[in-house]
């Protein structure tokens, strides 16, 4: 094994790091706009909200993915739902909120700490995903086939006034969740021979080197090592406040479809495979209504009845290519939408233009919302077309960036450049 103590390295030289000549020679200069007397009393706002967030986070031992804990964490949301329309969608119709009432985009269960450089692979590009662990996947599949049947039987009994989907949190799967990495490109996730650290223990502190082989997560320089195990380094003092595992699942799917249809998922190893059938299984039964449910929120029951205006270009699902979870590997296509919420990657968000005023921010305007929203209503929508319309709803109409070539980067089953 590998590890850290204190600031010593064992078993490794400093000399065996990649050169500063192994990342681009010009990094592209970011600016931002010239600060406003509103904009830096928002900028103050949003400040002393994530003083706030941080605080309610101080139980975790560090970045989400990695336990790595660093004066540069920041706080990443798991879904981008900003507004009422989205929010209430979650909590009311899906019902997959542990708060039901007061749910919103900073609530703690939407909420992880990730080391900036992750923060960005997760959000702006989409290299990997993080997703329940398979154990954890497959317990959480059995809970929600039990949960939607009798949902599906409450609303029949109850047709009148059909009641919403109840999840019982208290469960003990919900309070024992591992989670997992997938790597769906991992030669842009990490520089041939790049270490990636990870804390192995917290009394003393210690910790473990890995790199990517064979498209995995393995042990540095251990070549026929397990894939990087299941982890868990978010610790909340409510239970309440934990992690969502099914608002996690939302945020792997989005980046399982763009990668299908932007790239294709042939080259995933089997374990990987695994990890994507049984999110897809989990998204399936999470995004599930009872028909008697379906045709009452078109009656406006739990939402607002809306009109149906056209949908985004970009995201028309007439326009895309579907698949399930059973052959999610075969399928092409065009990209979907972005990943989770921007929150402290604002800054490299320069596309981001604060003059769209009927814009959140997320690359959609008002009438998109309702037209997703009328669609959603509509038993007449088929469940691939949900699938699709849920993702745009929830993560926002801009597409994930394309995944550029950096010098020495050894490129395996990945593009070579954005295209």
């Amino acid at each position: 094994m590998l590890e850290f103590r204190g600031k010593h390295l064992i078993g490794r030289p400093a000399a065996g790091y990649p050169s500063a000549h192994d990342f681009p020679p010009h990094p592209e200069r970011i600016t931002s706009p010239t600060p406003t007397d509103q904009s830096k009393q928002s900028r103050s706002t949003a400040i002393s909200t994530l003083v706030k967030i941080r605080e309610e986070l101080a139980g975790d031992l560090g970045c989400f993915l990695t336990g790595f804990s660093d004066l540069t964490l920041q706080v990443a949301h798991l879904v981008n739902a900003v507004r009422k329309d989205e929010i209430n969608f979650l909590s009311s119709v899906l019902g997959i909120t542990r708060t039901r009432e007061g749910f919103s985009l900073d609530s703690e269960e939407n909420l992880v700490l990730l080391y900036p450089p992750y923060h960005q692979h997760l959000d702006l590009y989409g290299t990997f995903a993080i997703t329940p662990s398979e154990h954890s996947l497959e317990a959480i599949i059995e809970i929600l086939e039990a949960v939607n049947q009798k949902w599906k039987g409450n609303t029949e009994r109850y047709s009148e006034f059909p009641p919403r989907r109840d999840i019982e949190w208290s469960n003990a799967t919900f309070s024992y969740l591992k989670f997992e990495i997938i790597l769906l490109a991992p030669s842009h996730f990490l520089l041939a021979g790049q270490p990636l650290i990870t804390l192995e223990g917290d009394g003393p502190r210690t910790y473990r080197l890995w790199e990517v082989n064979d498209r995995e997560l393995r042990q540095w320089q251990v070549p026929g090592s397990d894939p990087y195990p299941p982890f868990s380094y978010a610790f909340r003092k409510q239970r309440e406040k934990d992690v969502n595992p099914l608002l996690l699942i939302l945020n792997a799917a989005s980046k399982i479809e763009h990668q299908r249809r932007r790239y294709g998922l042939s080259d995933l190893t089997e374990h990987q495979r695994r990890l994507v059938d049984l999110t897809m299984e989990a998204y399936k039964l999470i995004l599930y209504i009872p028909p008697l449910f379906e045709a009452k929120l078109k009656d406006g029951l739990y939402v607002s009845p809306t009109a149906s205006p056209p949908l985004p270009s970009q995201a028309s699902p007439s326009q895309q290519s579907h698949g399930s979870s059973r052959d999610v590997y075969d399928n092409n296509g065009t990209p979907s939408g972005g990943g989770a919420g921007f929150d402290e990657n604002e800054g490299y968000d320069e596309d981001n233009s604060d003059g769209d005023s009927d814009s959140d921010g997320d690359g959609l305007t008002t009438e998109d919302v309702n037209g997703i929203m009328g669609k959603l209503g509509n038993p007449a929508t088929t469940f691939d077309d949900r699938k699709e319309l849920t993702l745009l709803l929830l993560f926002g109409g801009r597409s994930y960036r394309p995944l550029h070539t950096m010098p020495r980067m050894e490129s395996v089953g990945e593009p070579e450049g954005g295209g």
